[in-house]
């Protein structure tokens, strides 16, 4: 395993400057540029079972089924998928 990767990592998403793993834990980790606030989810964020990330911003899809995004321009958003 490489030095610095989450010995229990269940997805690693790179982008051009950062880089985002969601973590077994079911919470998010990720290091690099953080220009626009991509690499800081919001406090007490748990129960990830998926992420997405573009050039600047992170969704992340919680196990009650709301996605969490976030950047520095949005903030914390927060909705209820429908399926």
């Amino acid at each position: 395993m490489k030095a610095g990767i989450p010995k229990f990592a269940m997805t690693i998403l790179g982008g051009v400057f950062s880089s985002v793993v969601g973590l077994q834990g079911q919470t998010i980790t990720g290091w690099g540029f953080n220009g626009s606030g991509q690499l800081t989810p919001p406090a007490g964020l748990t129960g990830v079972v998926d992420i997405k990330a573009g050039a600047d911003f992170v969704l992340a899809l919680k196990s009650d089924g709301t996605v969490a995004g976030w950047d520095t321009i949005t903030m914390v958003r927060q909705r209820r998928c429908r399926g």
